[in-house]
């Protein structure tokens, strides 16, 4: 399910340099091994000669989780904004979305935010960075059990239709009684071999089969003129 994306997380940031290069600073963290996330980052990986709506628009498509480095510069860009309710829109109170805040008090977070809980790299920037590793890594984990405990619910509907079908046949199987079976059967065997008597009333008719075993029956055989 990981794969079936691009990217784990894309970063939104505003194009301010301070903000440029604390963007880059932590996507280095989350790519360096072991943690080895995918990132997308704006100056790197975005297609040159692309639309940027259209751009942007594939990047949230491509990616499990969006981060929003919320700044003071972040606040004052109108295509920052357009990024954060744009991710906003693709999952609106769904775990996908990542707020951070840097330079930035709680009475400054956006409104538009204010259900969401944030990741504050005002103090402590490395224990900030750790939280957001681990918050990726929780995501990720949470989709491959979804998916598995999906995996073996479906088996189990599965199986229980195939089983629920073994059941009518043995159904039918055990409705019929084995002993009338049985000489049908031995009859239609030896029927070849015999040839009825053609005289009177049972002219036509093959013989009679009984509730007896086949080895008390008789067979009346006649051998009849050329």
């Amino acid at each position: 399910m990981r794969w079936k994306r691009k990217y784990d997380l894309l970063l939104c940031h505003s194009l301010a340099d301070s903000d440029i290069e604390e963007a880059k600073r932590l996507v280095s963290f989350l790519e360096a091994s072991p943690r080895s996330l995918r990132c997308f980052l704006w100056q790197r990986d975005v297609c040159l000669g692309g639309a940027v709506f259209t751009e942007f628009c594939q990047a949230v498509q491509d990616s499990h989780l969006q981060a929003l480095l919320i700044t003071p510069n972040f606040l004052q860009d109108d295509w920052c904004k357009y990024m954060m309710h744009q991710a906003l829109a693709e999952g609106p109170m769904s775990n996908r979305l990542i707020p951070l805040i840097q330079n930035l008090s709680h009475s400054q977070y956006p409104q538009e935010l204010k259900f969401y809980f944030y990741i504050n790299l005002n103090s402590n920037t490395d224990r900030g960075y750790d939280l957001i590793n681990r918050t990726v890594l929780k995501y990720l984990e949470d989709l491959v059990k979804n998916e598995k405990t999906l995996e073996c619910n479906t088996d189990s509907a599965s199986n229980g239709i195939s089983g629920e079908g073994s059941s009518q046949e043995d159904e039918l199987i055990s409705n019929n009684n084995p002993t009338e079976t049985s000489i049908q059967l031995e009859y239609n065997r030896l029927a070849p071999r015999i040839k009825p008597h053609l005289s009177g009333s049972t002219a036509g008719r093959s013989p009679a089969i009984t509730s007896e075993p086949l080895s008390t029956q008789s067979f009346e055989m006649k051998e009849g003129k050329g």
